[in-house]
Parts: C-alpha cells; sequence; structure tokens
C-alpha cells in the first residue's frame, strides 16, 4: 500500500462518493477463513488473475505490465486508500479515466479532499472491498464501485467511457473475486 493508507476504520464508500450516478457491485464466497481472504486479496497479482493475464498474452505475448505486483499495490497508486484489516479496503481518487491525456488524475491526499473535490471536468470515484465472516470457513467477498462526475461534461464524457468498458470491467471485478477466492482455499495459511 502506499503512503497515503490509512490503518483506521474505513470509512463506507457510500461516505466518500455519495450520489453516485455510475456504479457496480459484484461478490462471491470463498471457502476460507476471512484471515486467509484478506491475506489472498492483497497478495493476489495481476498475474494471478486468468482473465487479464489472457487478455495481456493477446495484447502482448512479449510482456504483462506490473504482472508480479499484487492489483490492490497499483490499485492504490494514486489513490486515498483506507484499510480495516481484515474487514474492508477501500481506494478513493478523483480522475479522468476517460482521457488518453495528462493528467489522468487530481492531487487529492485525504478522504475529506475527495469529498469535498467540486472542480468541473472531473469524476470523484472509489472501489470498496468488504469481507465478512458467514461461519469458521467461509468468507463473503463483496467489491462496490461509485462514480460521480462533477460537471455534465465529465458526466457525458464519462458515460460514453463507462458504456465502452463496463463489460470488461464486471469480468475483471468477477476474475479477481473468483482469484482471490481460489487463492485462500489454496494457500489458507500464506
Amino acid at each position: 500500500m502506499n503512503s497515503r493508507t490509512a490503518s483506521r476504520p474505513a470509512t463506507a464508500l457510500d461516505d466518500i462518493v455519495d450520489d453516485p450516478v455510475f456504479g457496480e457491485y459484484h461478490h462471491g464466497v470463498a471457502d476460507a477463513p476471512i484471515d486467509a481472504v484478506w491475506n489472498a486479496l492483497t497478495t493476489t497479482t495481476w498475474a494471478d488473475l486468468r482473465l487479464l493475464r489472457t487478455l495481456w498474452r493477446i495484447r502482448s505475448p512479449l510482456s504483462t505490465p506490473n504482472a508480479g505486483l499484487p492489483f490492490m499495490e497499483t490499485l492504490s497508486s494514486h489513490a486515498v486508500t483506507v484499510a480495516d484489516p481484515p474487514r474492508t479496503l477501500l481506494f478513493a481518487l478523483v480522475g479522468r479515466p476517460w482521457s488518453p491525456v495528462a493528467p489522468h488524475v487530481a492531487e487529492c491526499h485525504t478522504v475529506d479532499e475527495i469529498r469535498a473535490f467540486d472542480e468541473p471536468g472531473w469524476l470523484v470515484y472509489g472501489m470498496e472491498w468488504r469481507l465478512t465472516a458467514l461461519d469458521e470457513r467461509r468468507t463473503l467477498l463483496e467489491t462496490r464501485t461509485h462514480c460521480r462526475p462533477t460537471s455534465t461534461a465529465a458526466r457525458i464524457a464519462f458515460t460514453l467511457y463507462w458504456t465502452a468498458i463496463r463489460a470488461g470491467s464486471g469480468l475483471i471485478r468477477r476474475d479477481m473475486i473468483a482469484t482471490v477466492a481460489r487463492r485462500s482455499v489454496a494457500r489458507p495459511g500464506s
């Protein structure tokens, strides 16, 4: 995790990205205790993800960018991260994911800065991972994403972008959940 990671009770995504215009939710159950699922969530690398590994091989057979890095670490590189191990991991940021030119990310260093951000032309967004022990051997793994454009122009730009990536985003989230569940069972003590 980056230096902006907070180790304290997590702020709910709803509290940071209020009144989202776009969002998605995915969940799955891992046949492993919550600590093993947390460990898998925070150590799974991009190379562990079956779908992305396949897509990268098709796109660039000679290299897989960031393949050895945990995906949660790369997701947090420009985000404010809030963690409450082993229950919640949240990333929030302000950016222009649709833009091919910089700047893609606004400088926000705290949850309060993200919450208050209202400069037109940006997207306030976040991803939350929530783990809930169903019993001693099973854990519910949920992920939610909320997105709130700061202006009409940003809403139009993100609508076009979201239309193009929505299906793939959902497939990647389901791949992440399945991979974390698989790894938490395969290596429960790690």
